[in-house]
C-alpha cells in the first residue's frame, strides 16, 4: 500500500511538472 501510495504520488507530480513544461514552452513559442 506505502509503495502504491509514492508511485501515485510521483505521477501527479511528474503530470504537474509536463503540464508545467508545456505552458513555459507554450509561452516561449507565443513570445
Amino acid at each position: 500500500m506505502l509503495e502504491k501510495s509514492k508511485g501515485e504520488k510521483v505521477k501527479k507530480v511528474s503530470r504537474e511538472e509536463s503540464e508545467l513544461l508545456c505552458t513555459l514552452e507554450y509561452d516561449k513559442i507565443k513570445s
